[in-house]
C-alpha cells in the first residue's frame, strides 16, 4: 500500500490572502466567510491520488479547524492534527494515539509550562497564548524572530523546538 502524508495550509490549501489564481474552488468557511481555497488542477490531482494511495493530511491545525476543511474528494479515512498529537480515524479521535502522544511528551512538560508563563509576560504577544490540547503551544507576536531567539535563550531546547512561521511563533515538544 502507497501511503502519501501531506501538508494542508500552504501546500494543498490556501487562505484568502494568497493569490492563487481565478481557476480555485472554495474548501474552508469560518465564520460566515471564504477563508481556504484549492486550486482546481490540485483539486483533480487529489481525486485521482485518492484512488491510488493512502492520503493522510498532516497539519499543525487544531481538530477542529482541521474538520472545517472539505476537499470535496469524498470521505478522508486518516489524518494527523494539532502537529501530529492526534491521529483522526474516520473523523473520530484515536484516544489510545492521543494518551501515546501525551505520554511521549512527558519530559517537555515543564518546559512547555515555563514557555507559557514567559508568553504570559511578552510585550510583543498580539494573539491569545494557547496551549493546543495539552500538546503544543501557539501564539502570534510582533517582532516573532526577537521573540524565539529569547525564548531558546531560557528553555531548554533540548526538550522543546521553538520557532515562528510568520508572526505565528510555536513551541513544539522535541
Amino acid at each position: 500500500m502507497k501511503i502519501l502524508c501531506t501538508d494542508m495550509d500552504n501546500t494543498i490549501i490556501y487562505s484568502y490572502k494568497h493569490d492563487i489564481g481565478d481557476d480555485k474552488m472554495n474548501v474552508e468557511v469560518y465564520q460566515e466567510r471564504e477563508i481556504s481555497y484549492i486550486s482546481k488542477d490540485t483539486h483533480t490531482l487529489l481525486q485521482r491520488v485518492k484512488n491510488e494511495v493512502l492520503m493522510i493530511p498532516t497539519s499543525t491545525r487544531t481538530e477542529e479547524q482541521y474538520k472545517r476543511i472539505n476537499l470535496q474528494i469524498g470521505a478522508i479515512q486518516y489524518a494527523l492534527v494539532c502537529n501530529g498529537g492526534v491521529l483522526l480515524v474516520d473523523g473520530k479521535r484515536d484516544k489510545e494515539w492521543y494518551e501515546e502522544s501525551l505520554r511521549l511528551m512527558k519530559e517537555s512538560q515543564a518546559t512547555l509550562e515555563m514557555a507559557m508563563k514567559l508568553l504570559q509576560g511578552e510585550k510583543n504577544r498580539i494573539f491569545d497564548l494557547r496551549f493546543i490540547d495539552d500538546l503544543f503551544i501557539f501564539t502570534k507576536c510582533n517582532q516573532p524572530e526577537i521573540v524565539v531567539e529569547s525564548l531558546k535563550r531560557k528553555l531548554d531546547t533540548e526538550c522543546v523546538n521553538v520557532f515562528n512561521n510568520g508572526e505565528k511563533v510555536y513551541v513544539v515538544p522535541t
